[in-house]
This record gives structure tokens, C-alpha cells and sequence, in this order.
């Protein structure tokens, strides 16, 4: 659907844990701009028939990322994933729900470290199971 845009190349938003991506290129250069969560002030989700735009307002020094022509639930899945983004970086920078923050990398090195033990053949696949199971109904 990219005719439609009347661009050569598309323009790209990659979403990471931090920060989010922008990427615009033309014939010959490429734009490349880092936007942290806590810049983005709004999200927009403009829904066609065919397809939908996505629209990104921030508060820093980058013009605003508009993403044309995205197919629908693309779109409506990267605006619930940015929105998600936001809160958890507005919230940890004003302090709420700070037991959130510890809980989840705890887990997450827990789990990490049985998948190690796993690859390496110290335990089985079923103790694995097990214990992954055991994790995910403490939290």
C-alpha cells in the first residue's frame, strides 16, 4: 500500500522497551530519529476502510511521526503497545506503582536462568515445565 503514500521507500517505526525508533528515508539519505516514551505526548489512530494511520505527537525536538497506510490491526496494536509504553514510563518516573517495577525483572532473570540451565542439560525439559509453572503461579 505504500503507493499510495507517493514515497519510494516507507516510512518506519520500530517500538522498543525504551524508546521508539523513527525511520524516514528518501532517494538518497536516510532520517533516523530516537524518541524516548517519555517525550510522546499523544497517540493518534486514525481507522480508514482500507487501511489506517498512525500518528505520534512528542514533546522534544523531532517533528511528530506520521505512518501512513498501515494495515488496521498493525495500527491499532502499535498504538496499544506505545500507549502501554507510556504509562509504564510516566508512572516510573512519578513514582506509582513501584513494587511493579522490582517484580518483573526478578521474574524475568528467574525464568532466564532456567532456560540456561535448560539449553546447558542440567535439568530436563519437564522439570523445567515444573518450575516454570511453579513461577508463573507466584506472580
Amino acid at each position: 500500500m505504500r503507493i499510495f503514500t507517493g514515497e519510494i521507500h516507507p516510512t518506519s517505526l520500530y517500538i522498543y522497551d525504551d524508546y521508539m525508533v523513527y525511520v524516514k528515508r528518501g532517494i538518497i539519505r536516510r532520517n533516523e530519529a530516537t524518541i524516548s516514551y517519555n517525550h510522546v505526548s499523544q497517540v493518534y489512530l486514525r481507522r480508514g476502510y482500507l487501511a489506517s494511520s498512525l500518528e505520534v505527537i512528542n514533546t522534544g525536538g523531532v517533528e511528530n511521526i506520521l505512518v501512513k497506510w498501515l494495515p488496521i490491526e498493525q495500527a491499532a496494536r502499535a498504538k496499544k503497545l506505545i500507549d502501554q509504553k507510556i504509562f509504564h514510563t510516566h508512572a516510573r518516573i512519578t513514582g506509582k506503582h513501584q513494587d511493579m517495577g522490582r517484580e518483573v525483572p526478578d521474574f524475568e532473570r528467574k525464568l532466564a536462568r532456567l532456560k540456561e540451565l535448560k539449553l546447558k542439560g542440567t535439568i530436563s525439559r519437564g522439570e523445567f515445565e515444573k518450575r516454570r509453572r511453579e513461577m508463573l503461579k507466584s506472580v
